[in-house]
């Protein structure tokens, strides 16, 4: 059985109606080396947007009362707002964003709440204290924004004890009963579930229960009542659902498994130029909060280098990671592979099995740093290419490093190859035209030549076209005026994932060369996504339904077609699978109209039965995926019979991306 792809691209702008469009592939393939799977990557940046928040199951924020950091102005430059901005009135906002603070429960005016620098805590550097002066009233200190499933089990942990003063050490016998109590959303009168934690002592212990939420559906209050008279300190509290997988949300697993993310980036992306990899790893209470130093906000560190690795593991994606350049040293860089490819016989590799995995993470490839022209000028920034290079494939001589290369930085590319290219394994570039990337192919295929290397390039963070993209409908498709027309506010309509899906087709055409790309971004950040990962549930994106259809598309080795009429916005495309037995049709089709199709099969050589269609198409291209409406972007499979008939007809909805699989 053999195996085609054709890649077919429809824009149209005029509303008159076109003749059919006829394809014709023919058997020239036009690369030398099969499409990569891994084009179909993406990218998660701890400490921004929400991202890792959004996967991981943890229901409750600033477990451990640390101060938050405001977001900075580079974060509000890149959501083209300022701090004054409501941000909850944005069309990408949804429950998944909020960061709900702790607050003292109502009725009680002699009940008082703080939190604590250097004393009272347990985890981090600050702790919380509840102080009930009250002789008849008991006291709560409480957070809004839980979301609850009725028959869902939540497990609760938190750090407790009772000091008779704030900066009591454990030397008075304190014991009380201290009730966790879940209420609906604005209602104090009747909880949902109540349950009571025996014996909390003067000394700091971890206690933990697990709570079964009967029957209630909806907006939820977590809160931890004492007695009166009463003193409670508390700290690294957690509240998680009991069908959590080691520790990530099941509807975000599942939803990521549909994407097939293939190769994901982490921790970063800018948050990656500050982050020491050693704040991630060791015993959960070991691991102190950090502040998101270029982003802003609150870093938890719940999710370390094995969190990741097992969530890779678990969507089946290739681990890649980006290394600490300009605020860490090549040791740093060095023992980070260590502490994930080394023998549990190692120093660094006993630690990992102290963390939990004896055998070695094989994490192979690792980026550079990221924009790190914003501290080094390119060819200091490619000397240290070869010194993080040599430390890290000391360690491990299969690691393969990724050079930055866009920027600034690009003009100086074979300059930087010259010093570090027998170093280095891949360079990235952000460009996303293909005029541009084969341009870069030729400067590395020059290198190589000359030099006997194999250097190959890839894209660790893109975005779509989004010039062209409406972000709110009106009666003439007019492009809106700031304030709504901001990078966020375009990225989560349908026209946006539509470009999306127009760039991917770009990187399928230049074959096996170009190595792999990482979309920017996996979940949540501001709608720059895939996965939306409101509280409610987790759906895909406009972008997510992309990436779900042309991640399991197959195409591997793109052919030459002809397309009649010829015209500029029709762009076609066509391509075996990998083992070149099933013909795959995509279209894209912008059109508010059906457009007609006859696909000419007799140059694959071979009979078809049947063909699998599956639609994906929208009422507008402004539309999105919300929580009231996760489907707006709608998908629909199908199958029609060929029954051997050299042509394939078919009609592609408007607004559609449809792929068709012959066999």
């Amino acid at each position: 059985m053999r195996t085609f792809c054709i890649l077919l691209l429809i824009t149209f702008t005029a509303s008159t109606a076109m003749p059919n469009i006829a394809v014709t592939i023919t058997s020239n393939e036009l690369v030398a080396t099969p499409v990569s799977p891994l084009i179909y990557g993406h990218f998660i940046e701890l400490g921004f947007g929400r991202q890792v928040e959004g996967l991981w199951a943890e229901m409750l924020f600033n477990r451990s009362f640390e101060p938050v950091k405001p977001y900075t102005g580079i974060h509000w430059h890149w959501l083209q707002r300022t701090p004054q901005s409501d941000l909850a009135s944005e069309d990408w906002w949804h429950s998944g964003y909020e960061e709900p603070p702790w607050y003292l429960a109502p009725g009680n005016p002699q009940a008082h709440w703080q939190t604590v620098e250097a004393t009272a805590f347990r985890r981090g550097m600050w702790g919380g204290w509840l102080n009930n002066e009250s002789t008849d009233h008991w006291a709560a200190v409480a957070q809004n924004g839980l979301w609850l499933r009725a028959g869902e089990r939540y497990q609760f942990r938190a750090d407790l004890r009772t000091p008779k003063e704030m900066w009591d050490m454990g030397t008075h016998d304190c014991v009380i009963d201290v009730e966790l109590r879940l209420y609906r959303e604005g209602d104090w009168q009747t909880p949902l579930v109540t349950h009571t934690i025996h014996k909390v002592t003067s000394e700091y212990q971890p206690f933990a229960c697990e709570l079964l939420n009967p029957t209630y559906t909806g907006r939820a209050v977590l809160s931890l009542w004492i007695p009166p008279r009463a003193h409670l300190n508390l700290d690294d509290c957690s509240l998680m659902p009991a069908t959590n997988i080691k520790g990530w949300r099941k509807e975000a697993v599942a939803r990521a498994q549909q994407v097939q993310p293939r190769i994901v980036r982490w921790p970063g992306g800018c948050f990656a130029s500050f982050y020491n990899w050693r704040d991630g790893i060791g015993l959960h209470q070991d691991r102190h909060p950090k502040p998101s130093i270029f982003w802003g906000g609150l870093n938890e560190n719940d999710v370390g280098t094995l969190k990741y690795i097992q969530f890779c593991q678990l969507v089946n994606a290739l681990p890649f990671m980006c290394v600490n350049m300009m605020t860490g040293t090549a040791q740093d860089a060095a023992d980070w592979v260590a502490y994930c490819n080394a023998p549990a016989t190692n120093s660094l590799g006993a630690l990992r099995a102290r963390d939990g995995s004896a055998a070695p993470l094989d994490v192979t490839v690792w980026e550079l740093d990221n924009e790190t022209y914003r501290k080094f000028g390119p060819r200091e920034y490619a000397a240290r290419c070869v010194v993080f290079s040599r430390a890290m494939k000391a360690v491990d001589p299969r690691v393969k490093t990724v050079m930055v290369g866009y920027g600034p930085y690009h003009a100086c590319l074979r300059e930087m190859l010259a010093i570090a290219g027998k170093d280095i394994d891949y360079v990235t570039d952000r460009d996303t035209t293909d005029e541009g990337l084969r341009a870069d192919l030729a400067i590395l295929s020059e290198y190589n030549r000359a030099h006997g290397t194999a250097v190959k390039l890839c894209n660790t963070e893109w975005l779509a076209q989004m010039s062209d993209v409406p972000a709110k409908p009106d009666a003439y498709n007019i492009q809106p005026q700031s304030p709504e027309n901001t990078m966020q506010n375009r990225q989560i309509r349908w026209r946006y994932a539509m470009n999306a899906a127009n760039t991917l087709l770009m990187f399928q055409r230049l074959g096996g060369e170009f190595a792999w790309a990482n979309f920017n971004n996996f979940a949540n950040t501001w709608g720059q996504n895939v996965l939306e990962c409101p509280k409610e549930g987790v759906f895909l994106s406009a972008a997510g339904r992309v990436f779900e259809l042309l991640s399991a598309c197959g195409a591997a080795w793109p052919l030459g077609i002809t397309v009649t009429p010829s015209a500029a916005d029709v762009v076609c495309q066509a391509a075996w699978d990998m083992e070149r037995r099933r013909l795959v049709i995509v279209v894209l089709n912008y059109r508010a109209s059906a457009v007609p199709l006859a696909c000419n099969l007799s140059a694959a050589g071979r009979t078809f039965t049947t063909a699998a269609i599956s639609e994906v198409n929208a009422a507008s291209l402004t539309a999105h995926n919300t929580v009231q409406q996760p489907d707006a972007i709608r998908r629909n499979d199908r199958t029609q019979t060929l029954a051997g008939a050299p042509t394939l007809e078919v009609t592609a909805p408007p607004y559609a991306l449809m792929v068709i699989t012959c066999q």
